[in-house]
């Protein structure tokens, strides 16, 4: 059955240009940080929408929202227009066309490690966002052990497709780092959640507690956490 997926997944690059793992995945995590009545209208937009597949998860549970995107890739973005208000360009250089304080909610899923100034978007973002709007943003742990533990032991650090490593990153950042990029920019935390990928050996997480008694922190979740979901407030 995985083999079948596999070769389907391949056959819809080779027909789309796109990956479908890449492009198509609809991020609940980050839909579920919308606490919201179900009925509320609202005005979201998804930047990095891939090819919409959050837009069309965000319309199910919120049916009255207006749901916005902006998609770098063009072939992406065609298909995202079918499902949400997208544009598609660079987050860094396009003018944006919506009104000040039009967003109920702006979500950044997994892409500011991927811009040369995330600060500067935050910010040119934020008259977007309505007074006491709010702002989701997903990123990437550079210290979780997948990446750690090689580093330390083996002195490996190899970029990969996708992922922490992703070889198109330009950024990384830890918990630490990203709240600080975030509250830099006027926006007020809200939480900070993790989610998680995999299940470490027993000799992994011996190695980890041992990190851990040596660290400032004492947070072994630092160690744990593949990525990091921040809500902030305008």
């Amino acid at each position: 059955f995985t083999n079948v997926l596999h070769t389907n997944a391949e056959k819809f690059k080779q027909k789309w240009d796109i990956s479908p793992h890449y492009y198509l995945h609809p991020r609940l995590e980050l839909v579920q940080q919308i606490h919201e009545a179900h009925t509320t209208p609202l005005n979201i937009l998804d930047v990095g929408c891939g090819c919409g597949a959050l837009s069309a998860a965000l319309r199910g549970v919120y049916p009255n929202a207006a749901a916005y995107g902006v998609e770098i890739v063009p072939s992406a973005a065609n298909i995202a227009k079918h499902l949400s208000n997208t544009i598609c360009g660079d987050i860094e250089t396009i003018e944006f066309p919506w009104p000040e304080n039009f967003f109920d909610y702006i979500i950044i899923g997994d892409v500011l490690e991927h811009l040369h100034n995330p600060a500067i978007v935050l910010q040119k973002l934020y008259k977007h966002v309505k007074a006491g709007g709010h702002i989701i943003v997903s990123v990437h742990n550079m210290k979780h052990h997948s990446v750690m533990l090689p580093l330390i032991i083996d002195d490996e650090f190899s970029y990969s497709d996708a992922g922490i490593l992703d070889s198109t990153h330009l950024k990384m950042y830890t918990k630490t780092e990203i709240l600080k990029l975030i509250a830099s920019c006027n926006y007020e935390i809200e939480n900070c959640i993790f989610t998680s990928f995999g299940e470490p050996s027993p000799s992994t997480m011996k190695f980890l507690n041992l990190l851990n008694n040596l660290s400032h922190s004492k947070d072994i979740n630092t160690y744990l956490a593949y990525q990091y979901i921040v809500k902030a407030k305008k």
